[in-house]
């Protein structure tokens, strides 16, 4: 995740800056894998944190989340960009994605967690309520 969210990042900043259409169309392409892969990244990480039973509720809310506030983000992205223009606008995008990196890098870079049991996993939601209450 990550790497992911660099590339994205990098993307952006470069793709801000060149004027020759075949290489701003390179990193297009370099950007649109880094959004895909971190997409991508983000779904196998819920989807295997979370419990058997869970999981489409939580796909739900992970897909409400990222495509219910695309179209927010667009009107941000369009009203700032209509003030310092388009290149400024994807070049702090770019930079906004490197920091936010760097700020999670600890989160965005976890390997070796420990992954979620098959007692829990198999639990049903209310044994698991019971058993919260019950302590």
């Amino acid at each position: 995740l990550f790497v992911s969210t660099i590339m994205l990042g990098v993307g952006l900043i470069c793709f801000s800056q060149i004027k020759s259409f075949p290489i701003a169309m390179f990193f297009a392409i370099f950007t649109g894998l880094g959004s895909i892969a971190q997409f991508a990244v983000s779904n196998i990480i819920v989807q295997s944190e979370s419990a058997p039973h869970m999981r489409g509720r939580v796909i739900g809310i992970l897909l409400m989340a990222i495509f219910g506030m695309a179209p927010l983000g667009s009107l941000v992205v369009g009203a700032v960009s209509q003030h310092i223009g388009a290149p400024a606008t994807v070049l702090s995008q770019g930079i906004i994605a490197l920091v936010i990196a760097l700020c999670f890098m600890r989160f965005l870079n976890r390997r070796g967690q420990k992954p979620i049991t098959k007692e829990i996993a198999t639990e049903e939601p209310e044994e698991a309520v019971a058993e919260l209450y019950n302590e």
